[in-house]
């Protein structure tokens, strides 16, 4: 598989941290790949980057040479992958970035934007390309929700679009050993990081470091405090230095203070650029990757946002309250500053389970790209239940529609403990905050787990001990999968408290589309490893059957045609429809609310 990809800025070194995630992520699941990248100043960074198969972009091939070169790749790859970041925007010229996808397009290239932010456009020629170039892509995978806004006003078509989250998160996957939050709730050492914005301004940014210099006094004012200067972008002769501001700034304070500042000159890759940043007890930064490669790192990080994306990035993991605008006046950031620094210990508790859900959002991006690729459906023969688990619970790792009605349900039930059994990435904790959470499944998530998690083939063992005393114990989606029904619901009720519920649900094998798919002579498409084929009465009986009374059922949704996929559901809106006497052939999946029932010679 040729994977290329494109509009890459690796000099940057938080471009590098993106470009690094994706291309080891695409060559961890693909080993056999084959990875270029398209870039501009192609041989400072071959030099910075010997490692990478680097060439220049089609907006940078100067050359007669280097433009056939890049033809060349465009021509011989399976798909195009135009990389994460944001670089679609009003703020720089786009025309460039749409010819090279217009490229891809004609050579009939599956064209990928992976995990991105896109706009604000103001300029009409700009509304009028980006709709004419984009809604011919493959996939659009959006790092945050605003630029899905953006291209809605664009005109581009929503189905191309995915919220995704930014690939860098990919390194709490890639690099789990990186993150080493400290014990001490004291911030002695502050990492900084400005940036010239906007670009040529030098009226800004001579208020940027006015108001920086105000804010490492603030900081300094504790004696015991020091202060690192670190970013992403420096230590490269000939490209963007953000040093060079750190020692304006260091410039301006007093002597004694200036005794205590330290500016960190050099230019590093992602993990050593994760272990540079680790040494901090807070860091606050303009650079939204340093910001995240702190956190990364275990550092707790305020943002200084320059674009929407500081804003999106903090909101999604919940710190919203920890960033504010870079033009907002001294007095608001040294305010944000010290509401941060009184705040570090809480931030730091919170950061393994955000960074978590986010490394499992920016899965997405990949999921995206396998269902852009040639021949991408995986083998069913020859391989086992569990190898086709590990190929698709990432899917699963993601609001999907079933998983946010059964959180809904959930949460009106108000347990304190909750048991989910076939749990895929555990991404329903995310949506039942505050309850106390315990996965089980046959695959285990990939590491980092951030939750107990029991691993089990449910056709060959039994429940693992100790599973008892869960007020809710949710089993979604893997009802199809298990061959013992009535077995496997008796040990689900063992686990259950007297007044507990089970939350169930079950795949409607006589849904409309089936029988006409019957009837005209096909067969319907059924995963190799579903097992019984229940219909919706006999499915309920079974329940009933083994202890369980059902109080309350809904359908996911009711249509004509066939399910939708996982992740189309993500973006449809919620809804617990009851189910009625036409959902046994229009509903394509049923949830069931349950409670025990007594047992003829049972206690419980």
């Amino acid at each position: 598989m040729n994977f290329l990809i494109t509009n890459s800025v690796p000099l940057n070194g938080g471009d590098e941290a993106l470009l690094r995630a994706l291309s080891t992520t695409l060559t961890n699941r693909w080993p056999d790949s084959e990875v270029t990248v398209l870039c501009k100043d192609v041989e400072l960074c071959r030099r910075q980057l010997p490692d990478l198969h680097l060439a220049s972009d089609l907006e940078f091939a100067n050359t007669k040479e280097s433009r056939r070169n890049t033809l060349a790749f465009y021509r011989a790859a399976d798909v195009v992958l135009s990389a994460p970041g944001g670089f679609l925007h009003d703020h720089y010229s786009i025309e460039e970035r749409l010819q090279g996808f217009e490229l891809a397009l004609g050579l009939s290239k599956p064209l990928i934007l992976v995990g991105q932010s896109i706009g604000p456009f103001w300029k009409p020629k700009s509304l009028k390309r980006v709709r004419e170039v984009l809604n011919r892509v493959s996939c659009i995978c959006l790092r945050d929700e605003i630029s899905g806004r953006y291209l809605a006003k664009c005109g581009v078509d929503p189905l191309k679009i995915r919220i995704t989250a930014d690939v860098a998160f990919l390194w709490h996957r890639i690099a789990p050993e990186m993150f080493k939050p400290k014990s001490e709730s004291n911030a002695r050492l502050i990492g900084l990081s400005f940036r010239v914005w906007p670009l040529g301004d030098q009226g800004t940014l001579q208020q940027t470091i006015a108001k920086a210099e105000q804010l490492c006094r603030h900081l300094l004012c504790n004696s015991d405090r020091r202060i690192l200067f670190l970013s992403t972008c420096q230590g490269i002769p000939g490209y963007v230095d953000d040093s060079q501001i750190a020692l304006e700034i260091r410039k301006r304070l007093p002597d004694d203070m200036q005794a205590r500042c330290d500016i960190d000159r050099s230019r590093y890759p992602p993990l050593e650029l994760m272990r540079a940043l680790g040494q901090c007890d807070a860091f606050i930064g303009m650079r939204l990757h340093a910001c995240i490669l702190a956190m990364l790192a275990g550092v707790p990080a305020m943002g200084l946002g320059y674009e929407d994306k500081t804003q999106e990035t903090f909101t999604q993991m919940g710190l919203q309250s920890y960033q504010l605008p870079f033009t907002s006046n001294a007095a608001s950031w040294i305010a944000k500053a010290q509401y941060f620094l009184d705040h570090v210990r809480d931030i730091r508790d919170q950061l393994a389970e955000a960074l978590d859900e986010r490394c499992i959002a920016a899965q997405g991006n990949m999921t995206a790209i396998e269902q852009q690729l040639p021949n991408s459906k995986p083998a069913t023969i020859g391989v086992t239940t569990e190898q086709r688990w590990a190929q698709s619970v990432e899917r699963y790792g993601r609001p999907h529609l079933r998983l946010r009605q059964v959180a809904a349900l959930v949460n009106e039930l108000t347990p304190k403990r909750m048991l989910d059994v076939g749990c895929a990435t555990g991404h329903l904790r995310m949506l039942c905050p505050g309850v106390e959470y315990t996965g089980c499944d046959f695959i285990a998530p990939a590491p980092p787990v951030g939750f107990s998690f029991y691993q089990c083939n449910f056709n060959r063992e039994p429940l693992p001990g100790g599973l008892h005393g869960f007020d809710v114990v949710v089993c979604s989606g893997i009802l199809e999968y298990v061959e013992n029904v009535p077995a496997f619901l008796a040990s689900l009720r063992s686990s259950i408290t007297p007044e507990g519920h089970l939350v169930i649900t079950y795949f409607n094998m006589n849904h409309i589309s089936r029988i006409w798919t019957l009837v005209a002579g096909r067969s319907f498409p059924v995963h190799p490893d579903w097992r019984g084929l229940y219909s919706p009465r006999e499915i309920r009986k079974l329940i009933e059957n083994s202890g369980f009374k059902i109080v309350r059922s809904i359908a996911t949704s009711h249509a004509l045609g066939t399910a939708a996929s996982v992740e189309e559901t993500v973006s449809s809106p919620l809804t617990l429809s009851r189910t009625h006497s036409g959902s046994r052939l229009l509903a394509h999946q049923f949830v069931f609310v349950a409670v025990k029932t007594p047992i003829a010679g049972s206690k419980t």
